[in-house]
């Protein structure tokens, strides 16, 4: 209300502009990207407070690259993160006014359904089958049964 009032009454002054701390929490999974949303051009720098420390560390300057940072438009992107990418990012303006504030859990990825590999030996050579622990239990159940009754 008061930015606006400010440009009804003097529309070519420098009017302070209305900042908002876009707040979220993210999840990420180890060795996937993550994105940060820098929302404006007036985005200026990118702080971290890992957490499990009280410092914060600059990770991007705009116009400064690094590897393993891509900016692309309004996003920045962090590849591969690891556990130590867990914790607070915050995009600033140039005056340090927080444009967004970003928690971030990073969590181990989801691995499908284990499977054991059974080696059969055949006449042929070798054979290799993919089959669940439990089944492969009752697999070897069934042929130590079956040599008990030969």
């Amino acid at each position: 209300m008061a930015s606006h009032l400010c440009r009804l009454l003097s529309p070519l002054s420098d009017c302070p502009s209305v900042i908002k701390d876009h707040k979220a929490i993210r999840s990420v999974e180890t060795g996937a990207d993550l994105i940060l949303d820098l929302y404006t051009d007036q985005a200026e720098q990118v702080i971290f407070q890992n957490c499990n420390e009280s410092d914060w560390t600059v990770l991007w300057e705009r116009g400064v690259k690094k590897g393993y940072l891509k900016e692309r438009g309004n996003k920045l992107t962090l590849r591969k993160v690891s556990a130590r990418s867990a914790g607070t990012y915050k995009v600033l303006d140039s005056e340090g006014l927080a444009l967004s504030t970003v928690k971030v859990t990073v969590t181990e990825p989801v691995l499908p359904k284990e499977t054991e590999t059974l080696q059969i030996q055949s006449a042929s050579g070798k054979a290799t089958m993919s089959m669940p622990p439990l089944s492969l239990i009752t697999l070897f159940l069934t042929f130590i049964l079956m040599l008990q009754i030969n």
